[in-house]
C-alpha cells in the first residue's frame, strides 16, 4: 500500500471494495514500523561495505579522512521543498 502512496485508511478502503480482510490501524503501523526498521538496517549494511570498499581502494585503514574526488548528484519525490522522500548518490571518481 506505501508503494502506491495509500495509507492505513487507503489499505482498509482498498480491502473493503476487495472484499478481503484488512489489517487494523494499529497493525499497519506496525508493519510499517518493521518495514522501516529492515530497510534502515539494509541501509547501514551497504553502507558500512561501501565505506570499507572505498578505504580498500586506497589502500588505507578505515581510519581518518581520505581526500578523494566524488560525483554528487540528488532527487526528490516532488518538487519543491514538501517531499519527505528524496535519493542522493555519490559516485567516488578513481584517476
Amino acid at each position: 500500500m506505501l508503494n502506491v502512496g495509500l495509507s492505513s485508511a487507503g489499505h482498509t478502503t482498498f480491502c473493503e471494495t476487495m472484499g478481503l480482510e484488512g489489517l487494523t490501524e494499529k497493525s499497519f503501523a506496525s508493519h510499517v514500523r518493521e518495514i522501516h526498521q529492515a530497510s534502515d538496517r539494509l541501509k547501514t549494511a551497504v553502507l558500512n561495505k561501501a565505506v570499507k570498499k572505498v578505504y580498500e581502494a586506497h589502500g588505507k585503514a578505515e581510519e581518518g579522512v581520505l581526500d578523494i574526488a566524488v560525483s554528487y548528484d540528488g532527487t526528490w519525490q516532488k518538487g519543491g521543498h514538501a517531499s519527505k522522500y528524496g535519493l542522493g548518490v555519490v559516485i567516488e571518481r578513481i584517476n
